[in-house]
């Protein structure tokens, strides 16, 4: 394996490159959604039994100190709670922009590398064609076999391209459907949460 990879060419670099970059994104979001959602239900009940015991305005101030995006979006729906009903929903999309992008992220760079590996691949052959066909053309007489051995590790590049991209599409499809599981589940527990802190006087 380590000696098709040598004699890929220059561009088998890239790809390794592609490869790794597409593992560490693909883990990097399981284990987020997963291990690590930006808003848990212990969380907003965490939060519902300080607004009861605190109030709002002091639940807010408290939270305001965190640098984490998910507390720092429910301290802003505190807040938006006590708007006039008719802005609430506006305000709520616009809060919860920023929750969504760092849910989302990485997933354009994945989407991405489902094009751009086997382009590379394909490119990595045509040099390799290139070269093989250019060393012909030098020799007096070409040897078929070593034309159709030329070819064949060009052709490496191809597969490993397409090696990269099939993955990354299953992974991307897998990972975009959980995406809107967890957004869907996401607004049903801030929306329950909006209702609670609109009924809280205080």
């Amino acid at each position: 394996m380590f000696h098709l990879f040598l004699k890929g060419g220059i561009m088998m670099y890239p790809l390794l490159a592609c490869s790794l970059w597409a593992v560490y994104m693909i883990i990097q979001k399981i284990l987020l959604l997963k291990y690590n959602p930006i808003l848990t239900p212990s969380l907003l009940e965490k939060v519902q039994n300080k607004v009861l015991a605190s109030g709002k305005a002091q639940t807010i101030q408290e939270l305001q100190v965190s640098n984490d995006v998910g507390v720092q979006f429910i301290a802003n729906v505190i807040a938006a709670s006590s708007l006039p009903l008719e802005e609430v929903q506006d305000r709520m999309g616009i809060l919860a922009g920023p929750v969504i992008l760092k849910m989302e992220s990485n997933m354009n760079m994945l989407s991405a590398l489902i094009t751009v590996a086997p382009m590379i691949g394909l490119l990595g052959t045509v040099l390799g064609l290139i070269d093989i066909f250019r060393g012909l053309a030098m020799a007096a007489a070409g040897d078929p076999t070593v034309m159709y051995s030329g070819i064949s590790i060009a052709l490496v590049n191809t597969v490993t391209g397409l090696l990269v991209a099939i993955p990354c599409a299953f992974f991307f499809q897998y990972l975009s459907h959980k995406l809107e599981v967890a957004i869907a589940d996401m607004e049903v527990q801030i929306n329950g949460f909006l209702d609670f802190c609109q009924a809280q006087k205080r």
